[in-house]
């Protein structure tokens, strides 16, 4: 039994954009690189005012937070990573909470998260999607840790409780 007419090709492209989407899981990077090293001129607007360039981080192992207000297991995550940021800082690890929201008003909206989650360790900065896209940042939260020379050391999709990140970083950091 024939469809009425245009179905077919419908079809075909249906087939198509499902071959696309199969075809870009199995053989495109699904998120950050191990190994990957940011471009050297990669800066980050911060909340609190500046910029912050990855590259003047190096010396240091540093952790970024990919995260949004929107996002709930960002809001989960981000508390445990203030936890813990405070007790890495003395370690010279720079813990950077970088925020994805967008749209007018996206300071005070973070600003208001972060009063009432009571967050105070992590500074924060504000992608535009330039970091998220030269990390290769596909979801939200990504925890990325850079080593002291600036390359992706290890990399975690998702949200985490105290206890496997505290065993994450420690392993990335190589701090046990």
């Amino acid at each position: 039994m024939k469809g009425p007419p245009g179905i077919r090709p419908l079809r075909w492209l249906l087939l198509l954009a499902g071959l696309a989407i199969l075809f870009g899981r199995l053989f495109v990077p699904s998120g950050p690189v191990v190994g990957l090293v940011p471009p050297a001129g990669l800066s980050l607007p911060l909340l609190e005012g500046g910029e912050l360039r990855l590259a003047d981080l190096r010396g240091k192992a540093v952790i970024l937070d990919f995260w949004a207000t929107w996002c709930p297991p960002c809001v989960e995550s981000i508390p445990t990573l203030d936890r813990v940021a405070r007790d890495f800082a003395d370690r010279d690890v720079v813990a950077l909470a970088v925020n994805r929201d967008e749209g007018p008003n996206r300071e005070a909206r973070v600003r208001a998260f972060l009063q009432a989650h009571g967050i105070s360790a992590l500074r924060v900065a504000l992608d535009d999607g330039r970091a998220a896209g030269a990390l290769k940042v596909r979801a939200l939260p990504t925890l990325i840790v850079l080593d002291r020379e600036g390359r992706v050391r290890a990399a975690e999709v998702g949200a985490m409780e105290e206890p496997e990140l505290r065993s994450f970083l420690a392993a990335a950091l190589d701090l046990r």
